[in-house]
């Protein structure tokens, strides 16, 4: 009994290799920094170009700062506040879409990005997130 459990980690290791082995890879031609791009695009959802003034509120509404929008996409977005924020942190952001709907959603701060910039995640579960969605799909066109 003891073998056949062996034999058959063993066919499972070596399946495992030969697919990690033989799994597609980027052309030798691709320069880095496409590879990079592509590596993000699937991994991500499209992000687009958005510049708006964006209010961000402390969890419990007790702090309210503004931060500068540089991108957006339908789980959320890269700002620039006024001041540092801390990953991990949750917040509301709200921000008016140029055909003039405005968002008030609950997010948290996921990640820095350079000495002052902040990537936020939006909660999924909030109803807003198909509107966010359907206007980063109707603009993502025209980026």
């Amino acid at each position: 009994m003891a073998s056949i459990v062996i034999l058959i980690a063993a066919v499972l290791v070596v399946v495992l290799f030969l697919f990690w082995h033989f799994r597609q890879k980027p052309a030798a031609w691709m320069p880095a920094d496409a590879q990079l791009q592509l590596h993000r695009e699937i991994r991500r959802p499209p992000r687009i170009p958005f510049q708006a003034e964006v209010r961000i509120t402390s969890h419990g509404g007790t702090e309210t700062i503004s931060a500068q929008s540089q991108d957006l996409a339908i789980g959320g977005m890269l700002l620039k506040p006024s001041m540092p924020l801390s990953v991990g942190q949750p917040i509301h952001v709200a921000f008016s879409l140029p055909s003039g709907m405005d968002i008030d959603i609950p997010a948290v701060v996921c990640r820095t990005v350079g000495p002052s910039s902040f990537g936020v995640r939006f909660d999924v579960m909030d109803r807003q997130i198909r509107t966010i969605g359907e206007w980063v799909e109707q603009n993502r066109k025209s980026a």
